[in-house]
């Protein structure tokens, strides 16, 4: 029976594509613990800072489960009465919070609402308590609540690097540091909100930004701050002061949903409508989903397409006989399945848009570039929503306003939900403003895509124009001629491109246009000089050839063969020369893009990223000897750690939880295990992890999703963390011999987090595990083996709350870090007798050591017992490396570290030689120091490059190679690589290479990608290579290939 009310305005189980709504949370299912913790959260803290990779949920979460949940009374000690006002930040944050509070709060008596609304954002822009004011003054009741939800707040992101984008005009950057302006008030404006209530944010009024500003106005209501925000952003809050320490101490880290919580996600919704799903399609479903965050959206959207493919089914059988929905497998595959589902129902709009019979074609471009309005690409390379009002829409595209209303409700209609629109009439309006319903349209929709690729490749070729029109207008570059102009007037034709469409690639649009219709000009110029000489000569000609007419027709036949022949010969040299300038053009645009990063002098990946932009402008045009030069350089002049193996990766959407070198496999052999409970192993070729063993199977008698996993240093032994029922979990202790791994106990637990940290002594006797949680330090548990199997120990360290555990390779010393408030302390312990025991302190030998006002995160032994290397946050959440001199009982150096690596690991090496390497987990790098030396500045080497944002390393028993597990996020970690840090190829004071004007050798190219470890620069790039392909595809007796002055740059890395 359908046990939704007639009232209810649910219409379908599922949403689709787009996020679930406040009033849809009758159907949203699966996450009643996240809601829990959340609300947790907001009870010591105004601001809330919900974090996730794109498609994990954090929309749907805070919309259908907070929000309600707020509203049903179910935040402790808080009246039930609320006011909520939720907007994006888009392009003007001021005018959508103005706008939200416009029509949240009681009406004035102001009737005109855009008058209203003009009032409220003058009133929110005239000082950073603003959004106080204007909620005092609203005549809300005493007790009640506002909540401002600011959703995608990594929109105000886009605004940080303004100031160095110098390809705009003067008033696009007039314009973009008036926005930059702006979106540094509106974080002030919500900041100041938080700060000025009692009990604000607990660590955030000790930030410099507010210093002496807590007293004087106060909110009549409490003000409630909630934002979401994309994980791969949160190294850019550091562009506004003050963000990272309110970030960092509100954040919550959405999770992935378990396989319990999926199947909850889509059964009970169609419990509610008197449906259900076969269960053999409920676990295909459970299968296909993985642990791609874009799996949640595309999973809503597939259950839609399926719920609608089993009601027509339903409703076309006959009344008499009609039962429930049943969703089959069937309809599921009809739908196009996980992958296929979105993109064949978006192909099934665009189509009907091409069948009008008079407008189709017109529809269908609009269609194009319209979608491609509604994408823009991030500095860093990430394609985003980008909304756009459709009058605007309208502008750039050069079509009517009806043009774009009717594309758009193409797209809009129930059930599809492709684009969302958002204006003061409930109809959609040339004031609406127009927005893609969810990111992962544009990663999974093929068309999209292709359409994105060919405006990147426009894109391209307008800065190439560009670059050339500013040039010859600054007196340094000539007009275009021959195949120049030829293409860039083909590109114009083809793209049609308007002031408004160049202005978001670097604007001067006018000046574009003028330096090709002078080219133009010029060119025709040349042509009618040409014909009037041809004219004359043409006449004396025809004087002098009536006493030839005879011999030329006789040689008639043989020049009309020669003239084909010749003809074929220049189409030919033609497209070559064309398809030459095309790569010449794209050569000089990468070697621009390198330059420009090592001009970034705070960028500490520069030399890496430039170096891979060097090799694909050497791929391009060889003869790019400036390039070439470029590149020498770096090579000679830096140290490099370069990579021993390709990114590699598992052939499924589940993470990798732990990864380590083979102890009994041949150099460069990785181990890793995934989520779904595989032990994986690199294949043959290394270039792939492939299964191996199955784990889960063995150790629960079913498949399970692993909690977590973690492998010893010396890679034979594993600790795996599985779920039971409820709160138990199990951990299980498995040991490595003849190739397997085999299981030798499991201990069950209660409540243990889903984020571990496991630390092994010298030994891998002892384990502890610590929970890993944000709020507070969580119960440490510890495991020590007998001999035949790993028993826990009760109570490993009295009633102390441990945050971190570490153990001295060397000995038996543990340390472990906790915090009583705001105070963070180390003590240290010995193993002796199946139990811990703390070290006496006294005078001569330290055991305790205290850090006033500072938290611990993480620490770690450096050479000896004596030197601990320890990571500490402060009351503003700034974040400093910290070494430790125990037995003096002092700090001998610190180093407070950028915000956007406020998330360092350190991970110690074996001392070789009487030298130790101390590898920094760092944001999108690992850089290597020694530990009496250790700066985030000052390195080694250049620093490692991984694919991704986060990393953990772990060093190989001999200290030369260092292995990295990185992710988008450190929730899902996905790609496993090997690196040299052995620094046997040193830096050498070279200076600047001179290649006398000779051409890069074919070599150059792949060296300087396998030297900077990253295979992709751009979309379609995926070619990785490491110094040993290198070495291999060059045959060393090639002639010329080692000719000066390019041989110095080969024998640097090959001396053999």
């Amino acid at each position: 029976m359908n046990v939704l009310s007639a009232a209810s305005p649910i219409t379908s189980p599922f949403p689709g594509l787009r996020p679930f709504k406040a009033h849809e949370n009758a159907i949203f299912f699966g996450r009643h613990e996240q809601v829990s913790d959340m609300l947790q959260r907001l009870e010591t803290c105004r601001l809330l800072t919900v974090v996730g990779a794109s498609g994990c949920g954090k929309s749907s979460l805070v919309r259908a489960g907070l929000l309600p949940a707020l509203q049903e009374g179910l935040l402790f000690g808080i009246d039930s009465e609320w006011t909520m006002i939720t907007l994006r930040p888009g392009g003007n944050p001021y005018r959508e919070l103005a706008k939200a509070l416009s029509d949240a709060l009681p009406a004035d008596h102001l009737s005109d609402p855009n008058e209203r609304q003009a009032r409220i954002e003058a009133r929110l822009s005239s000082s950073n308590t603003g959004l106080i004011r204007i909620i005092n003054e609203a005549g809300l009741p005493p007790d009640s609540n506002v909540l401002v939800l600011v959703d995608q707040f990594e929109e105000l992101f886009r605004f940080r690097n303004v100031a160095r984008n110098h390809s705009q005009d003067a008033i696009q950057t007039h314009e973009a540091y008036e926005q930059r302006n702006a979106a540094n008030a509106f974080v002030n404006l919500l900041l100041e909100t938080v700060d000025r209530q009692q009990g604000g944010c607990a660590g955030i009024s000790g930030s410099p930004r507010i210093a002496g500003k807590t007293s004087g106005l106060t909110p009549k209501n409490s003000i409630f701050i909630v934002l979401t925000m994309r994980s791969e952003f949160l190294g850019h809050c550091d562009a506004f002061l003050g963000l990272p320490e309110a970030v960092s101490q509100s954040q919550f880290l959405t999770p992935r949903m378990t396989r319990e919580q999926l199947k909850d996600a889509i059964v009970r919704p169609l419990e509610l409508f008197g449906a259900v799903a076969h269960t053999a399609l409920i676990n295909r479903l459970l299968n296909d989903v993985g642990a791609d965050p874009d799996s949640l959206p595309l999973m809503q959207h597939a259950l839609l397409r399926t719920w609608q493919n089993a009601k027509a089914r339903s409703e076309q059988t006959s009344a008499a006989v009609r039962r429930e929905v049943r969703l089959e497998i069937q309809d599921y595959e009809n739908a196009g399945g996980l992958q296929e589902a979105l993109s064949r129902h978006a192909d099934e709009a665009y189509a009907e848009l091409g069948s009008d019979p008079v407008h189709g074609e017109l529809y269908q471009r609009v269609t194009q570039q319209l979608f491609l309005l509604l994408c823009r690409r991030t500095g860093e390379g990430l394609m985003v929503r980008n909304p756009i009002q459709v009058d605007e829409a309208a502008a750039i595209v050069g079509v009517s306003t009806p043009a774009i209303l009717h594309v758009a409700s193409a797209f809009c209609k129930e059930g599809r939900n492709f684009i969302t629109y958002s204006s003061s009439d409930p109809d959609l309006t040339a004031d609406s403003t127009l927005d893609i319903s969810h990111e992962s349209l544009i990663r999974n929709w093929a068309r999209l895509k292709k359409w994105i690729k060919a405006e990147t490749r426009s894109a391209s070729d307008y800065a190439w124009l560009l670059k050339a029109a500013r040039r010859w207008q600054d007196k340094k570059g000539d007009l275009f001629d021959g195949t120049n102009l030829r293409i860039a007037l083909a590109w114009r034709q083809n793209t049609r491109p308007s002031a408004r469409w160049a202005a978001r690639y670097g604007g001067d649009f006018d000046l574009a246009m003028r330096f090709l219709e002078e080219s133009q000009k010029r060119q025709r110029y040349r042509r009618m000089t040409g014909a009037a000489l041809a004219a004359g000569v043409v006449v004396a000609l025809v004087l002098y050839g009536v006493q030839q007419v005879i011999f030329l027709r006789q040689l008639a036949h043989e020049q009309r063969v020669t003239i084909e022949t010749q003809t074929a010969l220049l189409n030919a040299n033609k497209q070559l020369q064309e398809i030459g300038d095309a790569a010449r053009r794209q050569s000089e645009i990468l070697f621009g893009n390198a330059k420009g990063l090592l001009n970034e002098k705070n960028n500490p990946r520069a030399g890496a990223l430039a170096l891979a932009q060097l090799s694909r402008a050497l791929d391009r045009d060889q003869h790019n000897v400036t390039a070439a030069e470029q590149t020498c350089t770096l090579l000679l002049n830096r140290t490099w750690c370069p990579p021993l193996t390709p990114p590699l990766r598992y052939n499924s959407d589940s993470p990798i939880l732990s990864a380590t070198f083979d102890p009994q496999g041949p150099d460069n052999r990785v181990l890793a295990v995934s989520q779904d409970g595989w032990l994986l192993q690199s294949d043959d070729q290394g270039a792939a992890l492939v299964q191996r063993q199955s784990l889960a199977d063995q150790a629960g008698g079913k498949k399970v999703s692993l909690i977590s996993a973690s492998f010893s240093p010396d890679g034979r032994a594993l600790v795996l963390i599985c779920p039971r029922s409820g709160t138990q979990k199990s951990v299980q202790f498995w040991k490595y011999a003849n190739g397997t791994f085999r299981n030798v106990t499991a201990v069950e637990v209660n409540s243990l987090s889903i984020y571990n940290t496991v630390s092994w002594s010298a030994d891998q006797q002892v384990i502890t595990v610590v929970p890993v949680r944000w709020d507070a330090a969580g119960p440490c548990l510890a495991f020590y083996f007998d001999g035949t199997i790993y028993i826990r120990v009760d109570k490993p360290f009295g009633e102390l709350q441990v945050a971190a555990a570490a153990f001295d390779p060397y000995s038996n010393l543990i340390a472990t870090a906790s915090t009583n408030g705001n105070d963070g302390s180390v003590r240290l312990w010995t193993w002796k007798d199946s139990s811990f025991e703390q070290l006496p302190d006294d005078p001569a030998a330290h055991s305790v050591y205290n850090f006033p006002d500072r938290r611990i995160r993480s620490l770690a032994f450096g050479r000896t017992k004596e030197e601990m290397l320890v990571i500490t946050a402060g009351p503003s959440n700034d974040v400093q490396m910290q070494c430790l001199n125990v037995p003096a009982n002092r700090i001998e150096r610190g180093e407070t570290v950028a915000p956007k690596d406020q998330f360092l690991k350190l991970v110690a090496g074996p001392i070789v030689s009487g030298r130790q390497l101390i590898a920094a987990s760092l944001y999108q790098r690992v850089s290597l120091n020694y530990p009496d030396s250790w700066s985030s500045e000052s390195t080694l080497a250049e620093p490692i490059c991984f694919r991704g944002t986060t990393a953990t390393a772990t060093f190989n028993p001999a200290g030369s190679k260092l292995m990295t597990l990185s992710g988008s996020n450190w929730l899902a970690p996905d790609t496993v690589q090997i690196w040299d840090v052995s620094m046997r190829i040193k830096r050498e004071p070279a200076g600047a290479f001179q290649a006398d004007g000779r051409p890069a050798p074919a070599w150059l190219a792949s060296l300087a990608r396998a030297v900077s470890g990253i295979p992709q620069t751009w979309e379609d790039d995926d070619d990785a290579v490491v110094l040993s392909d290198v070495f291999k595809q060059t045959a060393p007796a090639a002639s010329g290939r080692f000719d000066a002055p390019y041989d110095k740059v080969w024998k640097h890395f090959f001396p053999e």
